[in-house]
């Protein structure tokens, strides 16, 4: 497998070098609105936006910027890379020349501070925290939003948010039975999170221990640590489905198939239908999926175990190719469609794959490492748009450089 130098590297700027250009022009917009994961399902297939140069600014070069410690999933909106923190930290990087516009910090110190989470409607950002759900305005970062969690000893759980709508998990309190809520919130219209927006759509119980929700299709599904997983209709709250005994460390939604990864002792990924929650399939079986799995255009199913990176097809569970990434340091990041490739980025390196044959390709570079044990660190999700890529770092440290 070829490996570049650092001097022709994909990300070629260090958190110790960092490049802070201005330009004498303004650069060009990029993507009006990249949202987390892709947008619904979470499919992690940025499409043929993520190599088009159309989307890159003309005056663009590599940067390195900070955001908040343990940085969660970043959305584009027009020029603007915003990105999530624990407990409703949000902070918001110039997508062209990476310098800080506006920040502001979580709330770690109640007991649960959820995991990032982060929604873009309307100009205003929305992020949950402990103390619930504020919206800040894009363009300067002022707080325009506020609504108050669910009385009672919840925790926040994670939210998804589609179509202008916030889907919140709350887990039950710790002596109780589990029981935990799922909530709908309508955001608001305009740039000032105001309008029509901020009601309540409905509420429900969801016993077992809910986990981050996951929205596409009209369909809210929560994960269970007790009980499996379980649907409800997107719209009114109703319309329960429970799984056949599957249960989900994480999941993805496309074409009407549901992929449940990390499930059970039978390792691979479960394939569902995403409407009655009926298993079709299990693909790589006896395998420990380590990365986040990426659903492509056509039925197609990437998945990594650390060791490997191999392309499945959804429909009769062939392995179309499979590749080792042996040589990846650290922890494996989770994979990426991008137009005709395939991609994983870890604490050092990122490895391309052709799609159609699986031929590899890998570039290093310099990722930031633990000031303590010299370590890399573990990178995060990604956002791939206009050939270039946006990676965050546990550490809060994010990194821009040619895909």
């Amino acid at each position: 497998m070829a490996v570049l130098s650092v001097a022709s590297a994909l990300l070629v700027v260090s958190a110790d070098e960092a490049r802070q250009p201005t330009p004498e022009a303004p650069a060009a917009a990029l993507a009006a609105y990249l949202a987390p994961y892709t947008g619904e399902g979470r499919p992690r297939d940025f499409g043929k936006g993520a190599v088009s140069r159309l989307h890159r600014p003309a005056n663009w070069s590599p940067w390195t910027g900070r955001a908040q410690p343990r940085t969660g999933p970043c959305a584009l909106d027009g020029t603007v890379l915003l990105c999530a923190g624990t407990g409703g930290a949000l902070t918001a990087l110039d997508a062209n020349y990476g310098h800080t516009l506006w920040s502001h910090r979580g709330d770690t110190s109640a007991a649960g501070a959820t995991a990032a989470n982060l929604g873009v409607v309307a100009g205003v950002a929305y992020v949950n925290g402990p103390r619930g759900t504020d919206g800040y305005r894009v363009r300067d970062g002022d707080r325009v939003v506020h609504h108050d969690p669910p009385p009672g000893r919840y925790t926040m759980g994670g939210a998804e948010t589609l179509d202008g709508v916030m889907y919140s998990v709350y887990a039950g309190p710790f002596d109780g039975d589990g029981t935990g809520l799922l909530t709908a919130r309508r955001l608001g219209s305009g740039d000032e999170g105001r309008g029509d927006g901020g009601r309540e759509l409905w509420r429900v119980p969801v016993p077992g221990g809910p986990q981050q929700p996951l929205v596409a299709g009209g369909r809210v599904y929560v994960p269970r640590l007790l009980q499996g997983l379980v649907s409800y209709d997107a719209r009114t709250g109703g319309d329960r489905v429970d799984s056949d005994g599957v249960s989900c460390e994480w999941g993805q939604v496309r074409d009407g198939r549901l992929v449940c990864a990390g499930a059970d002792e039978q390792g691979g990924v479960h394939v569902l239908d995403a409407r009655t929650l009926k298993r079709r399939a299990l693909v790589g079986r006896g395998r420990h999926v380590r990365s986040g799995p990426a659903l492509g255009p056509g039925g197609l199913l990437a998945i990594g175990d650390g060791e490997t990176v191999s392309l499945h097809d959804l429909d009769t569970g062939r392995t179309l190719w499979s590749e080792s990434v042996e040589h990846m340091d650290g922890n494996p990041g989770p994979l990426y469609f991008a137009d005709d490739r395939l991609i994983q980025v870890n604490g050092a390196e990122i490895a391309n794959f052709a799609v159609a044959s699986g031929e590899p390709l890998s570039r290093t570079y310099p990722g930031p490492k633990d000031w303590e044990t010299d370590e890399l660190l573990q990178n995060g999700e990604c956002i791939a748009v206009g050939g270039i890529l946006y990676v965050t770092f546990s550490d809060g440290t994010v990194v821009s450089g040619y895909l």
